[in-house]
């Protein structure tokens, strides 16, 4: 009995160091394959970046150099209204306007004065 105890005691012992054994093993695998997977994603992400950068690197050679930036222009000068000038001064044809009506008188005697624009 002692024996068969001992015997399964030393069993035990050499199927828990297998199983030690085992699972180190399995976490080497593991961090191997994340050290694996990490240096992937940096080359992954270094290139990404260079896709990005790569239209912005041609922009800027095709971009030609400029000094300042050009004033921009003054406006187009606005026709100005011709002034109407006066017939003794035109020449020619000097048609004399009618003499000016007498003024306006109210009921109360004084002089009703119309806007020029009502004339």
């Amino acid at each position: 009995m002692k024996e068969l105890k001992a015997s399964n005691a030393l069993l035990n012992k050499k199927l828990a160091e297998e199983r030690r054994v085992e699972r180190e093993r399995l976490k080497k695998e593991r961090e191997k394959e994340k050290e694996r997977k990490a240096k992937e994603h940096a080359q992954k992400k270094q290139q990404k970046e260079k896709e990005k950068e790569a239209p912005n690197l041609q922009k800027t050679a095709k971009q030609p150099k400029k000094g300042k930036r050009a004033a921009s222009n003054k406006p187009a000068p606005k026709n100005k209204r011709v002034k109407k000038c006066s017939n003794s001064a035109s020449g020619g044809n000097s048609e004399e306007s009618p003499p000016a009506l007498p003024p306006k008188i109210t009921s109360r005697g004084r002089n009703i004065t119309i806007p020029k624009k009502f004339r």
